[in-house]
């Protein structure tokens, strides 16, 4: 009996080869309040994978540790409806529009942010006052 190995192997799923991570499985106490903290202040800026990125966590472990506000949940399901019903490249545009702005507003944030880190770690000497 003659088996044809090729169509045989074609049914194997290939080696999926992962890049090696660092990221860390779990968030400080301090870490999971600024977390909280950003999200609720600006959820549309602060998404999921922006936060997983800024602290070097997987998506998921910021998704179970912060909840979107209800607001937000309202504005995802308008702009959802509002998507369903335009044409792909209209679509598309909006989409790119919405993602460039949202870019602009994270760039502005963290150099704001960069600023005040920079300003809390002054040496010792410039921060005492003097009597």
């Amino acid at each position: 009996m003659h088996v044809n190995l090729m169509y045989n192997f074609r049914f194997l799923q290939p080696l999926r080869h992962r890049k090696p991570t660092s990221l860390k499985s779990s968030l400080s106490d301090d870490e999971v309040y600024e977390a909280n903290r950003l999200r609720r202040n600006d959820p549309s800026l602060w998404t999921v994978n922006t936060l997983a990125r800024m602290f070097n966590v997987k998506p998921v472990i910021i998704s179970r540790l912060t909840r979107i506000p209800n607001e937000r949940k309202q504005e995802l399901d308008d702009l959802t409806k509002r998507l369903f019903y335009m044409k792909p490249y209209k679509r598309h545009k909006y989409k790119s529009e919405l993602e460039k702005s949202r870019q602009e507003r994270l760039r502005q944030a963290l150099h704001m942010r960069q600023q005040v880190t920079k300003k809390n770690e002054l040496p010792i000497d410039q921060n005492e006052t003097s009597d």
